[in-house]
């Protein structure tokens, strides 16, 4: 126990020192304090009708509990998931293999490691609560129980189903992970959707491994107000200015049995659920899915070939010819980007090309564009950071000509890649005569690739663009304008020319960090 206890701590400072959780953290840290709004605010994030809660301890308790369930429930997911890719990356995982530590036991590791990091954040989320406490309830007493209470019972257990998600969708996805995250997205969103729309009463609870659902009906439970097993129940940042709004006093929390009992058996489900994942777990023998290749020379008619046989073939070698092209370069690249996925997500995007040539015009713009864009997420996310991820940056940083050379044709390869998932549509847009949309997809595509370097240069990592575009692509499928990057809902110049501009600034920053990274090796 003590070796688990010391390999859990080791492995903690190792994840929460790094930079990307670092800015995790503070990124929670943040939105938590725009949890509870103040009374004179111009936008509240939880309602049933029209009825608000005043932030009682009790009060702001809860609805931090219920955000902070949404926001790490979400965000924590994609923070924590990749511990097992990255163990196969840095060689842990090949350890591992070898000792006697059978696969139950490094998949519950991997869940309780993934848990505390996302207690970590609960825990600031709290103390931010607490302090959120005097500045904005100053009105009434301070009461730590009530504000702690909801926290236990609905955000912990939350964590853990989170964590433990984590671990049972790598294991299942383990080589597609863009379909990871898709289909945890549309796991959160269901178990959030029953929260919104079926929280009656505490038979939800038993359905409800999040909590989410559990929380909004205590919540609605608290207002001292007949509200209707019907109510509309608004979550996230809304505006006042749709609906006056009217302040109550909350009751506090009445903790049930149900309650109780339902968290304590989501958690046993959980540990069930990792112990059958642990029966198809790989184990990091990754050779078994890997393609055999057949050798170009068996290993003994090399060995036994004579040297006058190996000199007349060297000799027959073309003469190598200085060049500083960069079309060899944005060839190469471009031939990575076309093997670097998975042959069932190949297999859809050609389907969905196929599908640009018949469905309607408008489909396509707002539908199967960035369907298909997003499919290859995985190929993108990474131009700025597959140098480090393979160990390999001092050597591209030392070669000829890096930032002109290497990174542009990266930039020119996943342009043109990602043009030709759109070809069908675009010819369409041109048979049409429609200038406009053509340019803005060709525009859209460089905005992508320019987020995609920026991203990966500021956080180091290929996550945070994957999440960011998860969460874009969700926003744009519902005719959300702020991520029009496509200029499909909005169809206008000036939308155009502002992705214009911010796909230059992205950049031009881009090469300026780059830049810098080349100077500080």
């Amino acid at each position: 126990m003590n070796t688990y206890f010391n390999l859990l701590r080791i492995d903690y400072l190792q994840r929460a020192r790094s930079y990307n959780y670092i800015l995790t953290l503070l990124f929670c840290i943040g939105v938590a304090c725009t949890f509870v709004p103040a009374p004179d605010a111009n936008y509240a994030t939880f309602r049933v009708d029209q009825y608000v809660g005043q932030n009682t301890s009790a009060w702001i308790g809860m609805i931090m509990t219920i955000m902070s369930i949404v926001t790490f429930g979400l965000f924590g997911y994609y923070s924590v998931s990749g511990a097992i890719r990255r163990d196969v990356q840095t060689g842990v995982g090949q350890i591992v293999a070898t000792t006697p530590t059978s696969s139950f036991k490094y998949l519950l590791f991997r869940t309780f490691s993934n848990f505390v990091l996302l207690l970590t954040m609960l825990i600031c989320t709290i103390l931010v609560a607490a302090v959120l406490t005097f500045v904005r309830g100053a009105d009434y007493p301070f009461n730590l129980i009530e504000l702690v209470t909801p926290f236990v019972l609905y955000a912990i257990p939350a964590m853990w189903f989170v964590a433990s998600a984590s671990v049972v969708f790598e294991v299942i996805f383990n080589r597609i992970r863009v379909v990871n995250y898709i289909a945890y997205f549309i796991v959160f969103v269901y178990l959030l959707t029953l929260g919104v729309a079926g929280a009656t009463g505490y038979s939800v609870a038993w359905v409800d491994p999040l909590g989410a659902a559990t929380a909004i009906h205590d919540a609605m439970q608290m207002l001292p107000v007949n509200v209707a097993d019907n109510a509309f129940i608004s979550i996230g940042y809304t505006s006042k200015k749709t609906v006056a709004l009217s302040y109550v006093k909350s009751n506090s929390l009445k903790v049930s049995s149900v309650v109780v009992a339902s968290r304590i058996m989501w958690i046993f489900v959980s540990l069930i659920i990792i112990g059958g994942a642990s029966f198809i777990f790989h184990r990091f023998d990754t050779r078994a899915h890997a393609q055999t290749k057949k050798p170009l020379f068996k290993r003994n008619e090399i060995r036994n070939r004579p040297q006058e046989q190996t000199i007349e073939r060297l000799n027959n070698l073309p003469q190598l010819v200085r060049s500083n092209s960069i079309f060899p370069l944005i060839k190469s690249e471009f031939k990575m980007l076309l093997r670097s996925s998975n042959i069932w997500l190949m297999l859809l995007t050609i389907i969905l090309m196929i599908a640009q040539l018949f469905a309607p015009i408008v489909i396509v713009y707002t539908i199967l564009l960035p369907i298909v864009l997003f499919l290859q997420v995985t190929r993108i996310s990474n131009l700025s950071t597959s140098e480090i991820d393979h160990r390999i940056h001092l050597f591209t940083f030392a070669s000829f000509q890096p930032i002109r050379r290497l990174m542009l044709s990266k930039f020119f390869a996943a342009v043109v890649f990602l043009i030709l998932v759109v070809t069908p549509f675009l010819i369409r847009m041109l048979l049409s005569n429609m200038l406009l949309e053509f340019g803005s997809v060709i525009l859209g595509v460089c905005f992508l690739i320019s987020v995609s370097t920026f991203f990966g240069l500021i956080f180091r990592t290929s996550k945070v663009f994957e999440i960011v575009f998860l969460i874009a692509t969700y926003l744009y499928l519902n005719a959300v304008p702020f991520v029009d990057y496509l200029n499909a809902i909005q169809s206008s110049n000036i939308q155009m020319l502002s992705i214009g501009c911010l796909t230059v600034v992205l950049y031009c920053l881009s090469i300026l960090i780059r830049r810098r990274d080349i100077q500080n090796v």
